[in-house]
């Protein structure tokens, strides 16, 4: 099974959350921790 978000779409959800505070984020006193993401995709450029 494949998901796909268009590109408006992801910026519709990060529009959403950004007024409010991410209280996983603020529970777990991470909010200073640098973060990391991977990702890969399946075609080649």
């Amino acid at each position: 099974m494949s998901v796909f978000f268009s590109d408006e779409a992801i910026a519709r959800l990060i529009q959403e959350d950004v007024p409010y505070l991410d209280l996983t984020t603020y529970g777990l006193g991470i909010g200073k921790q640098p973060g990391e993401i991977e990702f890969s995709t399946r075609q080649r450029k």
